[in-house]
């Protein structure tokens, strides 16, 4: 039986997704129509109107290279940002190395960017339609080579490569497995390889530090300020050594936050106690700080403190220094007001707010439904950004203002 990708890659197929490439997402089942009353097969254009559907939900990871790949639902789900699989592949390159095995390639986007730096790969799936995918995706790279196996058969360092990266399967037909040890091939499988070859294994972002090796390195990433992906690092690819650290990637910017305090991938998050009261200042580090346990360390470079117990607000006096201002948003404070819907409503009037920003960490609200109730309708012109939080004993909302350089 023809499959899908099959379908996209024939020589019509391809034909077509040339023919459609210029077309509007809204206009493709028109165009559709079209297709069934020239005479093209049922199976050919659903096959090729996917291609297209998936090529527009792709140019977020991948960007303008989407245009030219094929792609299958579950393939793009999992697959890196290309932006990522760049820092990935440059990790690869500093360490010297020359030749990577892609275990559980999928669409081959890793394989992508570590082929655009002239670093050789062999890349592997155990789904057919991935590894037809991966083999179009990688059409430009001729020494890129992709197998059909599955890794648990066969021993990589067997293939003649330096190195690995590995991306385990994390779904199943119910949804997320949350257990390294229920992926696919399991965490721990891995963990072995990495005896005999350095590697880098894609892992869930929210993965329990506990179930983490100890002397690897661990790294969250964030693209524009969502958190995205995290990675393991073994060998001369753990760079910094074993720990945990984050990479922040905006678009003007990408840096990394090491946590010098924590020097096993496993340790337990560093401690902070909590304001006695706010300052002038609050800061809201960025997703993968918060996720890779950085808060403490953040706290004591910007000279703040969480605003309570186990929350990642920090309230401090003193602006930050420009080496910390890509790892968190910041804001002056400006009135503190309880956060009850009668005592909000009546600051709204007082603000002249015409549309109102609601943030919140550590307590129960529903932003949208708070924001309905405090602001039936605009008193003036005033864009107003709300943190709704824990300060002491109080749950308050504190109105943000902006940071003028």
């Amino acid at each position: 039986m023809t499959s899908p990708i099959d379908h996209a890659l024939s020589e019509r197929g391809q034909r077509l997704l040339r023919t459609l490439a210029a077309t509007p997402p809204a206009l493709l089942d028109r165009l559709g129509d079209k297709l069934r009353a020239a005479g093209y097969d049922a199976d050919l254009i659903a096959a090729v109107l996917t291609q297209c559907e998936l090529r527009e939900h792709a140019r977020t990871k991948l960007g303008p290279a989407a245009a030219e790949m094929v792609f299958t639902r579950a393939g793009l789900e999992q697959a890196t940002r290309l932006i990522v699989a760049a820092h990935h592949a440059n990790r690869f390159r500093a360490a010297g190395i020359d030749r990577v095995a892609d275990l559980g390639c999928g669409l081959g986007v890793e394989s992508l960017a570590l082929a655009g730096l002239g670093i050789r790969v062999v890349a592997c799936d155990r789904d057919e339609q991935m590894v037809l995918a991966a083999r179009h995706n990688l059409r430009a790279f001729p020494e890129a080579e992709v197998r059909h196996v599955d890794v648990t058969e066969v021993d990589p360092a067997a293939w003649g490569v330096d190195a690995f990266f590995a991306d385990p399967q994390r779904r199943n037909p119910a949804g997320r497995v949350l257990a390294p040890e229920s992926w696919s091939p399991p965490l721990s499988y891995f963990l072995d390889l990495a005896d005999s070859l350095p590697g880098g294994i894609k892992v869930a972002p929210g993965i329990d530090h506990a179930a983490l090796p100890p002397d690897w390195h661990a790294q969250w990433t964030s693209v524009d300020g969502d958190l995205v992906e995290a990675c393991l690092w073994s060998g001369e690819l753990a760079q910094t050594g074993p720990g945990r650290s984050a990479l922040v990637i905006a678009e003007t910017h990408a840096a990394e936050f090491a946590i010098p305090d924590i020097t096993c991938a496993n340790a337990p998050n560093p401690q902070v106690e909590p304001a006695e009261r706010l300052a002038a200042y609050l800061f809201e580090p960025d997703s993968a700080l918060i996720r890779a346990g950085a808060i403490a360390s953040l706290a004591s470079e910007l000279d703040a403190r969480p605003v309570f117990t186990s929350i990642a607000y920090l309230t401090g006096n003193t602006a930050p220094p420009e080496h910390l201002t890509p790892f968190i948003s910041q804001w002056r404070i400006g009135d503190v007001v309880g956060l009850r819907t009668k005592t909000l409503k009546a600051a709204m009037r007082a603000w002249g707010a015409g549309q109102v920003t609601i943030k919140k960490r550590g307590v129960n609200i529903d932003p949208a439904r708070l924001r309905r109730a405090i602001l039936p309708k605009p008193a003036g012109d005033a864009h107003i950004t709300l943190a709704c939080t824990r300060v002491g004993a109080r749950h308050v909302a504190l109105r943000l203002d902006p940071v003028e350089d």
